[in-house]
Formats: structure tokens, C-alpha cells, sequence
């Protein structure tokens, strides 16, 4: 009959909970001190360090900002509420007049108005004076690029809505298209020193229809 006894088994146990103690602290040291040497002998970690950010710009954005460079090159002409018309001639800089329409209080009508521009920049100017009520607002416009075609007297406007206005072009009453385009158009084939036969509106390259 084999006698254990108490004393032993206590030692025994005391041995191997000192031995447990020392290989769960050398583990921790060596996962410390070294990390990639523990992730080869113990396996991957179940979490990882956060480790610095670094801002990646999409694909998605990276051609969005292409398309408006080439959409907005530089020669646009950039509105804002600072500085609604930025086309206006200086004060000591020569000028000729033109005819400028708004419409009436009852959206009925287009009363003219002259304006002063700059000879080198008259249909810029002019559209400028009309345009310079639409840089604030709900319906904003951040900006506008005029090309003309010379074979035809043709003038091509295009508008530019600002990104963050909250209304857009559908939103617009038949009276706010009267007094922005109808306004516009006026403008630009009565002033015979313009010298347009034609207007087109256009919206970021797409044609403006209502």
C-alpha cells in the first residue's frame, strides 16, 4: 500500500505553479519585447496596435477633381457674395455703356438699364451686371464661362451652380427662369455692339432646357 503524503503533494503542487508562473511571464516578456518573434512562435495576435493614419484620396475622388479642372478651366469666371461681379470695371478705367435687362416686380417684363464695362471685356461685363443678383442665396451661382463662336456670332454661357446651394436647376420657378436666362438672353442680343446673333445656356457642358 503506497502512502502520499500531504506535505508532498502541497510541494508538488507549489513546483508546478512556480514553473506555470515563469513560462506565462516569459511569454509576456518575449510578446513585448519582441512582437514579431512571438507572432511566429505563439501565432497572430488577436488585436494589433492601432497604427497612424495616413488620408488616401479615392479613385472616385481623385477623377471627380480631374473632371472639374476640365470642366472649370482656369479663365472661369468665379462668383461669390463678396464679390458678385468680378468683371466690374475699375473706377479710373476706361468704359462704354451697354444695355442691361431685369425684369419688373411682376416678372412680366424686362426693363432696361445702362451699365458700365470695359471695351476689352463687354460681353463678360455685361453678363456680369445681370448675374451679380444670382452669387447669393438659396439658388447660388459660383460661376460662369463664356465662349463665342465667330463663324456664327454665337455666344455659349455656362453656368456654374455652387456645390453646397440647395436648390438646383429644376427647383427654379418659370419667373426665376425668365429673370436669369430671359435676362441674360435680352442682354446679349440688344447691345448691337456685342455683336451676338445667338445665345446658348449650358450647365457644366450639358444643355439647359425647361
Amino acid at each position: 500500500m503506497t502512502v502520499i503524503r500531504e506535505g508532498s503533494i502541497m510541494r508538488s503542487n507549489s513546483i508546478k505553479s512556480y514553473l506555470l508562473l515563469g513560462l506565462t511571464g516569459a511569454i509576456a516578456s518575449l510578446a513585448i519585447t519582441s512582437p514579431a518573434l512571438a507572432q511566429r512562435r505563439f501565432g497572430s495576435p488577436r488585436w494589433n496596435p492601432p497604427q497612424p493614419s495616413t488620408p488616401v484620396i479615392s479613385e472616385s475622388e481623385s477623377s471627380n477633381d480631374d473632371d472639374v479642372q476640365a470642366k472649370y478651366p482656369p479663365g472661369d469666371v468665379n462668383l461669390s457674395p463678396d464679390n458678385p461681379n468680378p468683371n466690374a470695371p475699375a473706377d479710373d478705367e476706361r468704359t462704354i455703356t451697354v444695355t442691361v435687362y431685369r425684369p419688373d416686380l411682376f416678372c412680366e417684363n424686362l426693363i432696361p438699364r445702362t451699365e458700365q464695362v470695359a471695351p476689352n471685356q463687354a460681353t463678360e461685363g455685361a453678363i456680369g451686371h445681370v448675374l451679380k443678383d444670382w452669387a447669393q442665396g438659396e439658388f447660388r451661382l459660383a460661376g460662369y464661362r463664356v465662349q463665342r463662336d465667330d463663324s456664327t456670332r454665337t455666344v455659349n454661357v455656362d453656368l456654374r451652380i455652387a456645390p453646397d446651394a440647395p436648390r438646383r436647376w429644376a427647383s427654379l420657378s418659370t419667373c426665376e427662369q425668365f429673370s436669369l436666362l430671359g435676362s441674360l438672353r435680352n442682354t446679349l442680343l440688344q447691345n448691337p455692339e456685342l455683336d451676338i446673333a445667338g445665345v446658348e445656356f449650358t450647365s457644366q457642358g450639358q444643355p439647359l432646357r425647361f
